[in-house]
């Protein structure tokens, strides 16, 4: 038999629980990695946002060193074209 157990995440009223003070003893197993389980998504929550930010500045970051480059090479195609032995 399967137990579900529901734990308040975040701070609010006095009468909600975080996931800090769940008693595990009296968990089963796999209730106990269940209530992990939550701590462990609610400690990264956001995190998904934070890599799709990183990943936009690393997409714009490589447009403009692009167009750097092209620029560069319009502008001073000598030192552009230079090889370094």
């Amino acid at each position: 038999m399967a137990a579900v157990v529901e734990v308040e995440v975040g701070g609010g009223a006095g009468g909600e629980r975080e996931l800090d003070e769940v008693d595990m003893s009296d968990l089963s197993p796999e209730e106990q990695w269940r209530v992990e389980h939550a701590r462990m998504h609610a400690k990264h929550r956001g995190h998904e946002a934070m890599h799709a930010e990183m990943v936009l500045i690393l997409i714009a970051t490589l447009v403009v060193a692009q167009l750097l480059l092209v620029q560069w090479k319009q502008r001073h195609p000598r030192s552009y074209n230079v090889t370094l032995h």
